[in-house]
């Protein structure tokens, strides 16, 4: 009762574990995948802040210098007629404010005067003609005023009276807003570009990318390579005014995109980055959280395996104890063989076991012991039983059954005697066994037995049957004059 009550017991812990330990184990993978899941979002939101700085400082330099540039023209058209010194020192005080390469003021023919007072003509540029209020700047190549292989345009109109009177044309070399002047956050393999609401990039920096520079537009590229249809019309739509990230998985290789307005013109500052480099950034942003994870789930099977094998060793140490009980509690303390309880037992469960085999039953009965514990004294005859237990224990096979059963009276059972040829040699070795069986070292005892035997299953079905019939031969060797070992059923 009390064994199967503990082993309830140790199951239910053990199964209080593993759904501990189940549900840990799900606690981890889901703090992993949320830990990965805002390292992502905490490197997205890194870059899309990076990029809107950048945006910020492009766009802040040229808003100042559209609001210088317009404060100019406001001054000429105040004045509506300047000289030609006065246009000279307000075009070069322009280009030092602005950080500019050329300033130009010039008539609606194009004709005009620059900052350092020389006469120039830009008639012939190809932006002259396309000068939009609405569209103040344009990159270009051959701006008429600088040799510069590629500028950044401002153009103002000099509007009074209704009608245009002139331009203020204001020059930047392009290559102030290259990645090693403006943009050095990011690793090498990214670049930017600015792009239209057409798709089209006036300017790229960096390493070239078809998808910004495709002739067809980057906003119906980016479409086909990642399917944010929504998110892209809004982007180019400017219905969505703050920094956008979008994954793009391309044919040589998968980029991440940021775009931010850059509230000039109707450009978007766009930034592209090796998706390696992104994922580069995450996984050391969560390696905190993996590690942490890896060590709660290193800390806890630690625990569960020390718990395991102390709850082995415990089992083992008593399941130990339990079989040391049990052998003492079926051992004869005098001879080290089978007491009675546990002879008798083992005789039931064979015969249980075996119902078509086949035994012998040999009762053995010290003759005359009674003599020799008044003669010699209980501890001579205490050394006679210890000595005849230890004869009878390497007498016979490890799975026969050899016990003490009384003072002076032994069993033994002897299994699988297939034919009745075994049995009688099994007889006859008995018969010899107390020749010469002499016991003392100084006084020198010789001990002879009556034995009775009978055979399972001819003589009995049962244990009881099979030993009153064995007892009923022993009875008839004693009667016979003793020594000797007699078979139920048989005169001899």
């Amino acid at each position: 009762m009390l064994s199967k009550l503990r082993g309830k017991t140790e199951i239910g812990w053990f199964t209080a574990i593993i759904v501990i330990l189940a549900v840990i184990l799900v606690s981890l993978i889901s703090l992993s995948d949320i830990g990965k899941t805002k390292s992502k979002k905490a490197i997205e939101d890194y870059f899309k802040a990076e990029v809107t700085k950048t945006a910020d400082s492009f766009s802040k330099g040229l808003t100042e210098a559209l609001v210088t540039t317009d404060s100019a023209v406001d001054f000429i058209v105040a004045e509506r007629e300047l000289k030609q010194t006065s246009k000279i020192h307000l075009a070069d005080s322009l280009k030092k404010n602005t950080n500019a390469q050329a300033v130009a003021i010039v008539d609606v023919s194009g004709v005009g005067i620059d900052d350092k007072g020389k006469t120039v003509d830009i008639s012939d540029s190809g932006y002259f003609s396309e000068i939009d209020i609405d569209v103040p700047f344009t990159f270009v190549q051959g701006d008429g005023l600088t040799s510069l292989p590629q500028t950044l345009v401002l153009a103002r109109p000099i509007v009074y009276d209704g009608a245009r009177k002139g331009y203020v044309v204001v020059c930047f070399d392009a290559e102030l807003f290259s990645m090693d002047n403006i943009y050095t956050t990011f690793e090498k393999t990214s670049f930017y570009g600015i792009v239209d609401s057409e798709g089209m990039c006036p300017k790229y920096f960096g390493i070239k990318n078809m998808v910004i520079l495709s002739k067809i537009g980057m906003w119906e590229n980016l479409k086909e390579l990642c399917g944010q249809n929504t998110i892209i019309d809004s982007i180019r739509d400017n219905s969505i005014n703050e920094t956008q990230l979008l994954h793009v998985k391309g044919a040589a290789d998968s980029r991440v995109y940021i775009v931010a307005p850059l509230h000039i013109n109707d450009w978007r500052m766009v930034v592209s980055v090796n998706r390696t480099y992104f994922d580069s950034l995450q996984s050391r942003d969560w390696e905190k959280i993996r590690l942490l994870c890896w060590e709660i789930g290193i800390a806890t099977a630690a625990f569960y395996v020390a718990f395991l094998v102390f709850s082995l060793f415990t089992r083992r140490k008593e399941n130990a104890n339990k079989q040391e009980l049990e052998v003492k509690a079926d051992t004869d303390l005098l001879t080290g063989l089978y007491n009675k309880i546990a002879t008798e037992k083992l005789i039931k469960n064979y015969i249980v076991q075996n119902p078509e085999g086949r035994g012998l039953l040999i009762l053995l009965d010290l003759d005359n012991f009674k003599k020799i514990n008044d003669t010699l004294g209980h501890g001579f005859g205490d050394e006679v039983l210890q000595y005849l237990g230890m004869r009878l224990g390497s007498q016979f096979r490890v799975t026969d059954i050899v016990g003490r059963i009384g003072g002076d009276e032994f069993m033994i059972f002897l299994k699988d005697m297939k034919t009745q040829e075994n049995i009688e040699a099994e007889a006859r070795k008995m018969s010899r066994f107390f020749n010469n069986f002499q016991v003392g070292e100084y006084t020198k005892f010789y001990a002879t037995a009556s034995m009775g035997a009978a055979v399972y299953p001819d003589d009995g079905k049962t244990f009881d049957a099979l030993y009153r019939a064995a007892d009923t031969a022993l009875y008839k060797a004693k009667k016979n004059g003793k020594k000797q070992l007699a078979f139920f059923g048989k005169d001899n």
